[in-house]
């Protein structure tokens, strides 16, 4: 076994990757090295993105194919499209996960330490999204209905609290599941009822209309400049056949917790406004799912659904997910105010949110 494959072995547990990137490529493996969540692997013909296919496989990756040449065809910009293997597929099986090959896009993280980087990834955003509008994929993709899934979630809660409730132990993190359960519970339980009070679904064919697909994982690592200065999105393996403001409300949120600047928030609203314009009823649609506890709730599936987080790096992920709950208060309270002063439109207000003010 080469020096290569013997690295590769280590970080990945597949010691003949060389030999199934050959069948399946014909590529000869001259180099690698682990980069974020991927393997930039360098090959005879050329330097590549060696991921693990994730839980959607092979029909995920072929719906984010789709896409990408939608997106080319439209001139809407350009997405790492995954590589055809041979047999015509786009993943692979190994002897320990899937993979997917993609291309190594050149470029830098964004920075997100001037506001132009911050605007031109919302202009970036929204072309992104009017890029796809209109696009079908090839096969039924099911789409997300969020009061089902919200429902659902809050429901798992009320299990943990159960099982908590019947362990033996008294343990840190399981106090810290005390505290922050009734909070997660209660948040989510206002985001369906903000939802149901707007009176807007997310499932309208009018939402629809407006683009049904979503990156569903923006943040700076999934950020790029490429060699001529624009914003690239990659990482394509949480994409979902959703509304727009999901997106829309992530990338909100993520610039929201950079910078905490309120006024950031309405400059990328009018940016992404002027480039692939929102429809009033999208805002709601963004506010309800500021309320939803999106991060909390999958620390607490993360510790006591899939049970894949020790209990000392549960605590931590645990506090760290309060604490952007708490941060993200401010934000819920002057968001309606923020998008009156902005963009003229009166969302429908939270009434516990203004007694706290």
């Amino acid at each position: 076994m080469s020096a290569v494959w013997e690295k590769v072995a280590r970080w990945t547990g597949e010691e003949r990757i060389g030999e199934l990137l050959m069948a399946h490529y014909g590529l000869r493996l001259e180099g690698a090295v682990p980069v974020g969540g991927v393997l930039k692997i360098d090959t005879n013909r050329g330097t590549f993105a060696l991921k693990r296919a994730g839980e959607g496989g092979e029909s995920h990756w072929r719906g984010v194919a789709e896409v990408g040449r939608h997106l080319l065809a439209a001139e809407a910009g350009r997405i790492p499209v995954p590589i055809r293997t041979r047999s015509g597929g786009f993943t692979f099986a190994g002897y320990v996960q899937s993979y997917v090959l993609l291309p190594w896009i050149l470029g830098k993280p964004v920075s997100y330490t001037r506001p132009k980087d911050f605007r031109d990834t919302s202009k970036g955003l929204a072309r992104l999204h009017a890029g796809t509008r209109g696009f079908r994929p090839s096969s039924f993709r099911l789409r997300v209905f969020w009061p089902r899934t919200w429902e659902r979630a809050i429901d798992r809660i009320g299990l943990y609290r159960v099982a908590v409730d019947w362990s033996s132990s008294a343990g840190e993190l399981d106090a810290a599941f005390r505290d922050a359960a009734p909070y997660a519970e209660g948040m989510a339980e206002n985001a369906l009822r903000y939802l149901h009070r707007s009176g807007v679904d997310p499932l309208a064919p009018e939402i629809a209309s407006r683009g049904l697909v979503c990156h569903g994982n923006l943040h700076g690592g999934n950020l790029l400049r490429d060699e001529r200065g624009a914003v690239r999105f990659i990482d394509w393996n949480r994409m979902a056949w959703d509304a727009r403001a999901r997106d829309v409300a992530q990338w909100l949120l993520y610039a929201y917790g950079r910078t905490g600047d309120l006024d950031l928030l309405a400059v990328l609203l009018t940016e992404y406004q002027r480039a692939d314009r929102l429809m009033e009823e999208e805002l709601s649609l963004i506010y309800a799912l500021f309320l939803y506890p999106h991060r909390l709730m999958r620390v607490l599936d993360r510790i006591y659904g899939e049970q894949s987080l020790s209990p000392d790096r549960a605590v931590f992920h645990l506090a760290q997910a309060v604490a952007v709950e708490e941060k993200k208060l401010s934000l819920l309270r002057r968001f309606p105010d923020l998008v009156e002063g902005t963009l003229g439109w009166k969302l429908p207000r939270v009434d516990w949110l203004e007694r706290r003010i």
